[in-house]
């Protein structure tokens, strides 16, 4: 998103299992932070229509349990 807004910097990488992060608010506002973005919605907008759900699968495995779910509806 940085990078699309033309904005040099960009966020340091997650490292570990997403479900484990205790403070992931505080560290996705430091993020944005990073990376000279402002925490707003349209931000936010651009950050999650950018995501990679089959990656966000990979490393979460809640995520991948809910997906599961609701494609069994």
């Amino acid at each position: 998103v940085a990078e699309r807004r033309q904005k040099a910097p960009s966020a340091n990488a997650v490292l570990g299992l997403l479900e484990g992060i205790r403070d992931a608010k505080e560290r996705f506002i430091r993020m944005l932070s990073q990376s000279h973005q402002p925490a707003v919605p349209s931000v936010y907008g651009e950050v999650a229509s950018s995501l990679d759900l089959d990656r966000v699968q990979e490393r979460c495995p809640y995520f991948r349990k809910f997906v599961e779910r609701v494609r069994a509806c």
